[in-house]
């Protein structure tokens, strides 16, 4: 199976149909593509929900409107847990490198994030930009929980496992509809329409 390691935060606002994208700088011990930005190896995978350095930084990033909605979720969780709950599974509609600060501005009434926090993650590094990627996401019904490997941890986007998991029951978490109302908003923050 194939993952995608982000902050349980994340996963929820995805989960609730809050937001449908993912911004993304990569993981230390990511590939990057020739301009340096996040590549996304998969264009489908399960959520992989972790809490590593999330209580610290969520805390200052959320807008206030979702500090409530996602206060559970801000109290640090021990990564060495030795069951991983799996509820997510995504797949990439679009990806968007975006190289123009102007374009996440845009895009705040899209995520959760609280203004200035992408544009942080814009500047972060050498190279100044984010990958966002436009996922469908799917509930896992029910939800699937996978032991920890060794092999999970480090600070890295992408983990591939030998682990199979149906993905027969999963249910789209927005209707067709409503998630290409969203995908237009997203399209049209990012081009400036």
């Amino acid at each position: 199976m194939r993952y995608l390691k982000e902050w349980d935060v994340v996963g929820r606002a995805l989960e609730d149909g809050r937001q449908i994208l993912l911004a993304r700088k990569g993981g230390i011990l990511d590939g990057d593509d020739d301009n340096g930005l996040f590549v996304p190896v998969f264009d489908e995978f399960f959520l992989f929900p972790t809490r590593l350095h999330q209580s610290e930084q969520v805390r200052e990033a959320l807008k206030r409107s979702e500090f409530m909605r996602y206060e559970d979720l801000l109290k640090e969780a021990p990564e060495t847990s030795e069951k991983i709950p799996l509820r997510l599974f995504a797949r990439v509609a679009e990806t968007h490198a975006v190289t123009d600060r102007d374009a996440l501005k845009r895009l705040d009434a899209e995520h959760i994030w609280k203004e200035g926090f992408l544009e942080k993650r814009f500047e972060w590094g050498s190279v100044k930009g984010l990958t966002i990627l436009v996922v469908r996401a799917y509930l896992l019904d029910p939800p699937v929980t996978i032991a920890s490997k060794p092999a999970f941890a480090g600070c890295r986007s992408w983990i591939e496992d030998d682990e199979e998991i149906s993905v027969a029951s999963l249910k789209p978490v927005l209707s067709e509809e409503d998630f290409s109302k969203k995908r237009l908003r997203v399209r049209r923050a990012l081009s400036g329409e």
